[in-house]
């Protein structure tokens, strides 16, 4: 393969999508000239960092979860009361998914529920996902 500081605009372009878009890097010399190469050192800034916590299997996908503590778990049974409004309800019932499983398996399951072809994922389903959330060991 040519270097890439010897490569046209269009030939970086086409290994920049075959690489999948590693950064390409322009340094400017000193004396005013460019060098122009293709890196893959750099970190992706889009790559979220590992999750630190549990994955669990649920209806086929596997889901970043974390271990709920006790006042999390206090916190969602208050707000599964009869006295606490609807909306209220939904809105705690959403922050604890939230704030107990990763962004992305969160989309996951979005996305699931949204998908009117998809007949496993109920409102029952959420229920389920709570429950084995709240049980995790």
């Amino acid at each position: 393969m040519t270097a890439p500081h010897d490569m046209s605009l269009e030939e970086l372009e086409a290994a920049l999508a075959a690489k999948k878009a590693d950064p390409v890097v322009i340094d400017v010399n000193e004396d005013g000239t460019t060098t122009v190469s293709v890196s893959t050192d750099i970190a992706k800034p889009d790559a979220p960092p590992p999750w630190a916590h549990q994955v669990i299997e649920f209806y086929g996908d596997k889901l970043e979860v974390r271990k709920p503590t006790e006042q999390a778990l206090a916190g969602f049974s208050l707000a599964a009361g009869k006295y606490v409004p609807q909306k209220l309800q939904n809105d705690l019932v959403s922050l604890f998914v939230k704030q107990h499983m990763s962004e992305e398996s969160l989309e996951c399951v979005f996305f699931r529920l949204l998908d009117p072809e998809d007949k496993d994922y109920t409102p029952a389903t959420i229920g389920e996902l709570m429950r084995e959330i709240a049980l995790l060991k």
